[in-house]
């Protein structure tokens, strides 16, 4: 069964039911929600040693990144949230709790009059990869929706049509990556772009970099622009590629600093939920690192000069 009208009439109710959504590990169902949910103006957040992403309608948390010894301050925070009146909206507030089959059966008890009691004001929605892993009281509490896995000749025939007239061997290349996805939406776009697998990726990180070296000024808006295509085409290592660049350019001075900073970023950018915000922010230091050290490069050939 096509979850998507089922998620969709679910999220348009005025009174949504709690949701939990499951399905195998490898569909990513934090991006289907982000289909329906504003998720892309939460900014992240840190309390009581707790990363959490928040806006004015959405609070987001990843069970997976809380410690156990945390779990009592996390408790403390999701008290703060849910007994909080939200003055700046009239809908409720939406409360996403994200791998809840990484809390373990004991800790999951404590959430079971949560749920049930907060509902008035919250939407909590649960995401995990093995439906059996959440308490029987919870799961009645919830609307369960199943995100189900294409099996391979469904992939294929979806990704067929778009690529049938390349080349049997390129064809494969396609077929080989499609198989990680799940979702019908995503197996046509990476079918359309073929994301670097045919064409040369590294042309267009290439391309990239030579827009930040040129650029006069810093271009916000070609920042969040390329930021987008970065994630838009899933181009894999692009910060060691971009990396690269700057040390084969810049090979006579420190890179230390810049390596380190480069890898503390894609270490982020792992860890992320808005990825398009951390391709920005990488752009722009890139930005500032080039600019910074193409000008030291003409002071020091000006002064060679004189």
């Amino acid at each position: 069964m096509n979850y998507k009208p089922i998620l969709k009439k679910a999220l348009s109710y005025k009174d949504t039911p709690n949701l939990l959504l499951y399905g195998h590990h490898k569909i990513n169902k934090e991006v289907i929600l982000n289909e329906y949910l504003d998720t892309g103006n939460c900014n992240e957040m840190t309390k009581y040693d707790i990363l959490y992403h928040s806006s004015l309608t959405l609070k987001i948390f990843d069970m997976n990144t809380i410690k156990r010894s945390k779990i009592d301050d996390f408790f403390t925070l999701l008290f703060e949230i849910i007994r909080c009146k939200n003055y700046y909206i009239e809908q409720n507030r939406i409360l996403i709790l994200k791998n809840f089959n990484h809390i373990e059966k004991n800790i999951q008890n404590r959430f079971r009059v949560i749920f049930e009691k907060y509902r008035i004001n919250t939407l909590f929605i649960l995401t995990t990869d093995y439906y059996n892993s959440i308490l029987n009281p919870i799961q009645s509490r919830f609307l369960s929706i199943r995100i189900r896995d294409l099996v391979i000749q469904e992939k294929i025939t979806i990704s067929y049509p778009i690529i049938k007239n390349l080349t049997y061997d390129k064809r494969i290349v396609i077929y080989d990556k499609i198989y990680n996805y799940s979702d019908k939406d995503c197996i046509i776009n990476y079918s359309e772009n073929n994301y670097g697998l045919i064409n040369n990726y590294q042309d267009f990180i290439k391309t990239i970099y030579d827009s930040l070296k040129t650029m006069k000024t810093l271009n916000l808006q070609k920042i969040k622009d390329q930021a987008y295509n970065l994630e838009k085409y899933h181009l894999n290592n692009f910060h060691s590629d971009f990396l690269k660049l700057i040390i084969d350019e810049f090979h006579n001075i420190k890179l230390k600093s810049i390596i380190f900073k480069i890898s503390e970023i894609e270490n982020l950018y792992k860890k992320s939920f808005n990825r398009i915000l951390s391709n920005e922010f990488l752009l722009i230091f890139i930005y500032e690192n080039i600019n910074f050290n193409l000008s030291r490069r003409k002071e020091i050939n000006r002064y060679k000069e004189e």
